[in-house]
């Protein structure tokens, strides 16, 4: 099958500034039609209780600023910024008393937009790896309420989630399945995947022009997929035009080793492969 000859989208997970030292060389700025920025993580906790939906910034505000993101977007016009909700490593997961799901559908549209509002944020991202819930169908209508609410308010253009093999065949696929509307972006947390067959069969379930695939640039996370695997996933799904990009999962630019370059020589290839030639690392 062909590759899409069409430019693409990379995606940076962090908590901290890192993004601001993200440079996109000039070579490869047509290939990348958006950069986008998802800020780890806002939570609905407090440091340790549950604020039921009312979602507080947990990444480092003193770096990433109102001011900081409006300065990237100066560089970057087409970039957007989305805060991420969710959890990784066990803490502070999703979970929800039932008799409260209303309640917390409103508390979390209610905080999430005034956080959107304060940092001028494009969208929003739900990426939660740990849910604690009686059934799938809490996480469904709490997440795909408010992720509705944003859009319909006009509060939010982008809309994302971003699951893992754990936890997307029970959650996030019947999320999609009732919210697709809503929903632009799929990114799929390769890094996670038991096997390659699993990525493959997921990359079919999603149009091509809404996923993404997942890598982490933290060598902790490298267990399951190591980076060469990545790649050559990355490779494959894109000859055979599955994706629509990349994200890179870095959390803070002090602990993370990840080799962007590579990402942005695959996508320029397959934006234009008539033209350009894959650099050895």
């Amino acid at each position: 099958m062909a590759s899409n000859s069409i430019s693409k989208v990379i995606r940076e997970y962090t908590s901290d500034d890192s993004f601001t030292k993200f440079d996109i060389p000039r070579s490869a700025s047509a290939s990348v039609k958006e950069f986008q920025v998802a800020l780890t993580f806002a939570r609905d906790y407090d440091g340790k209780n549950s604020t039921k939906g009312k979602f507080i910034p947990y990444w480092d505000t003193v770096k990433v600023t109102p001011e900081v993101i409006a300065h990237f977007k100066t560089k970057y016009p087409s970039a957007k910024v989305l805060v991420s909700i969710g959890n990784d490593k066990g803490q502070f997961p999703f979970q929800i008393d039932e008799p409260h799901l209303a309640a917390w559908v409103s508390n979390a549209t209610e905080s999430l937009t005034g956080i959107i509002k304060d940092y001028k944020l494009d969208g929003i991202d739900v990426y939660y790896e740990d849910i604690v819930a009686s059934s799938p169908a809490i996480f469904v209508y709490c997440i795909g309420e408010l992720i509705k609410n944003l859009k319909e308010h006009k509060v939010i253009t982008e809309a994302s989630i971003s699951p893992n093999a754990a936890t997307h065949d029970n959650y996030y696929k019947p999320l999609y399945l009732d919210y697709q509307d809503y929903i632009d972006t799929v990114v799929f947390q390769l890094f996670t995947a038991g096997s390659v067959e699993k990525v493959l069969n997921i990359a079919d379930q999603y149009p091509p022009n809404k996923l993404l695939l997942g890598y982490s640039g933290i060598p902790e996370d490298w267990a399951i997929v190591s980076p060469p695997v990545f790649f050559v996933v990355l490779f494959v799904l894109l000859i055979w035009g599955k994706i629509n990009g990349a994200s890179l999962k870095v959390t803070t630019c002090s602990i993370a080793y990840f080799p962007p370059k590579w990402i942005l020589d695959l996508l320029s290839f397959f934006s234009n492969p008539g033209s350009f030639k894959l650099q050895a690392p």
